[in-house]
């Protein structure tokens, strides 16, 4: 579940993470198609995400982020670590076939990933088979885990991310596990008060695809 934030509700938010421990994670995302429209790729069953994700993991990056007190200084200091090649970064590449369905208000993802270690022979073969190059996103995110006590005692715990995509702040919030502990409707009773935990509210939740989002022009 994605929500939009404001700059101070960022900052808010931030201070609850700093209380745990974080990731510094900058994203970069190609995403290709065989076809010019999400009109032609619903009819011929194209995998609605296939796609190229590079991670680089910032060495020391949640200790200086937890020294940030304003939107503007986080917004720098992520135009740094992008720019800076003195930060030690550990690096990731995946390749990402993903469908996604809408059930009960939340995103479920059938989700087949692998780790590349070139991602150049990818971006060769897409070009030689006709693919496209359509879309691009860039992701500053500050990771954590956040727990959730449930009334028996046990606990829940989402994946949240707090980002900053392509210059729009947003937190993403997530129940990922292999093992389908909780059924669906579980998962999102506890995962709204968790973003009511968090001061949000959860009815403000954006179920539009990061594609129609930054690039609705994409969406014909």
């Amino acid at each position: 579940m994605k929500i939009p934030l404001t700059e101070e509700q960022y900052m808010s938010l931030a201070g609850d993470f700093i209380k745990q421990d974080i990731e510094i994670i900058l994203k970069s995302d190609e995403y290709y198609s065989r076809y010019k429209t999400r009109k032609e790729r619903l009819e011929n069953n194209e995998p609605q995400v296939i796609r190229i994700r590079s991670e680089k993991y910032a060495e020391n990056g949640g200790n200086m982020f937890k020294k940030l007190d304003s939107f503007q200084k986080v917004v720098m200091f992520f135009e740094h670590l992008r720019t800076d090649s003195s930060t030690d970064f550990s690096e990731k590449t995946f390749f990402t076939l993903k469908t996604k369905t809408i059930k009960d208000g939340i995103e479920l993802n059938e989700e087949h990933e692998t780790f590349v270690q070139d991602a150049q022979p990818v971006r060769k073969l897409f070009e030689s088979t006709g693919f496209i190059k359509w879309f691009e996103k860039s992701k500053c995110a500050v990771s954590a885990y956040l727990p959730k006590k449930l009334p028996d005692g046990a606990e829940i715990v989402f994946h949240a991310e707090l980002e900053i995509v392509n210059g729009l702040p947003y937190i993403e919030i997530e129940y990922a596990s292999e093992n389908n502990e909780f059924d669906t409707k579980t998962i999102l009773k506890y995962l709204e008060e968790k973003i009511r935990d968090l001061n949000l509210d959860p009815s403000k939740r954006d179920e539009r695809s990061w594609k129609q989002i930054l690039s609705p022009e994409l969406n014909s």
